[in-house]
């Protein structure tokens, strides 16, 4: 048995599995929710468990390579997963000129993969473990340098010694399978290992468990943390349709008086649509330096909007969220005249159930 490759498929499934738990304890309790991120994790664990049992097969074996496969394979998935988060926290659509390749990468690392099962025995057989590996070492590189890219961001726009950590853990990973490429399979291609003795790839597998474990010390010491954004959100509010101000959340800096806000962004859509002849409704406002997201519920008369620096995948879910909870929670009043609007209050718990990655 190779006890090597045994504790890493365990260091990896167990890492996988404590961060899983740790949203799925979120969720549970405090109904908070987080995109990609928990299915990744999920994948993770039962990833890594395929890892160890390779330990009991011979590395020459089909068997071996089979397993190989087919665990590579879910890593992608789990990598996809962690590309589809790290855009979503930045991005409300796909950023195509970083998936498309990244995609593409993967794709040829699935392809080969296979391919390395049918070439078994074949001279051709090495070739093809070397575009395989080397392509999923890639595609490994581009998903966690492009998260990193996100903390760098993030940690530039509100400092946190966890946005640190976090860019320079994903960092450290990107370059770990950038290693992983120059000092062991183009060595291994050429019919040689760099250090004899040494095998430079399980060290590196090594690595990467020593920074998920950097990952769950960020997430066991506050655990909110993975369910921020790194975009500035100005204020949250709920708005009649008449243009009342219901509900308003944050500090807005640089905005108006909440009520002002709210009849002005009322009329803006009035105007849209009766001078342009729309029958849709307004889905955004966007300026220079910030971007209003809307999410209207007519058959409540009820506008919820969101400032930000700009929109995100998550902000629009999140935003959509808020205003199914705030019908469902004040469907009654709703219907009522609007009185007294303190009744609304109690939104405030709502706004951190649909936006988990606010502060408190």
């Amino acid at each position: 048995m190779d006890t090597t490759l045994l504790l890493v498929g365990i260091g990896l499934a167990a890492g996988f599995a404590l961060i899983s738990l740790a949203f799925f304890i979120q969720e549970k309790r405090k109904g908070k929710k987080v995109f990609f991120i928990k299915e990744a994790t999920a994948l993770g664990v039962i990833t890594g468990i395929g890892n160890s049992m390779k330990a009991d097969l011979s590395p020459l074996s089909l068997e071996f390579q089979v397993l190989t496969v087919v665990t590579l394979t879910g890593w992608t998935l789990v990598f996809l997963l962690l590309t589809l988060f790290f855009m979503g926290a930045r991005r409300e659509t796909l950023d195509w000129k970083t998936a498309g390749p990244t995609v593409c990468i993967a794709s040829v690392s699935v392809a080969a993969g296979v391919f390395t099962i049918l070439a078994y025995g074949l001279d051709i057989y090495a070739s093809a473990v070397l575009v395989w590996k080397a392509a999923f070492d890639l595609f490994a590189v581009s998903v966690f340098a492009y998260g990193a890219k996100v903390y760098v961001d993030a940690n530039q726009r509100s400092p946190e010694r966890r946005s640190s950590l976090m860019a320079s853990t994903l960092i450290l990973v990107s370059l770990s399978y950038a290693a992983n490429i120059a000092l062991h399979e183009i060595p291994l291609f050429l019919g040689g290992v760099l250090v004899p003795g040494l095998n430079i790839e399980e060290i590196l597998d090594f690595v990467r468990i020593v920074a998920l474990i950097a990952i769950c010390i960020v997430l066991i010491t506050d655990l909110d943390y993975m369910y921020r954004i790194p975009i500035s959100i100005y204020g949250i509010f709920a708005i009649a349709g008449s243009g009342v101000n219901l509900f308003s959340f944050g500090e807005r800096e640089g905005t108006a008086d909440p009520n002002l806000f709210s009849g002005a962004l009322i009329a803006i859509a009035q105007v849209l649509k009766e001078g342009t002849g729309s029958k849709g409704m307004l889905t955004r406002v966007t300026t220079g330096d910030r971007e209003v997201i809307v999410e209207s519920r007519p058959d409540h008369d009820l506008v919820i909007a969101a400032i930000a620096e700009r929109s995100s995948l998550f902000l629009r879910r999140s935003t959509q969220i808020f205003a199914d909870m705030f019908c469902d929670r004040f469907c009654d009043e709703l219907n009522k005249d609007i009185g007294d609007i303190s009744r609304f209050s109690d939104a405030y718990q709502m706004v951190h159930t649909a936006f988990p990655y606010l502060k408190h």
